[in-house]
């Protein structure tokens, strides 16, 4: 959290490392979020782990910073990633 919040107050660095990463509803493993309004993030996963860090905008335009991390878990990468999505979209409803 701490680096993404250094990037974003360093006006030399901060814009362009937040447009290069991917948006939901138009590329890559956020192409599928097309009911997120402006999430930008990267993912990683490998089997039983699924993971984001990124910036959201809230209803009111605020940023936020968001890191979902998760390992060694019970469930497959992919009904992980669903569980992550879910959060992220109920997070964006109540900010």
């Amino acid at each position: 959290i701490k680096l993404l919040q250094h990037a974003w107050k360093n006006t030399r660095v901060g814009p362009e490392f937040f447009t290069s990463l991917p948006r939901s509803g138009a590329a890559g493993t956020l192409k599928g979020l097309r009911r997120l309004p402006d999430v930008r993030a990267k993912t990683g996963s490998l089997a039983h782990v699924s993971n984001l860090v990124g910036i959201l905008h809230g209803q009111s335009g605020q940023p936020y910073f968001v890191v979902f991390l998760s390992a060694h878990a019970k469930k497959t990468a992919a009904e992980l990633q669903t569980i992550r999505d879910e959060l992220l979209y109920k997070l964006t409803q109540k900010l």
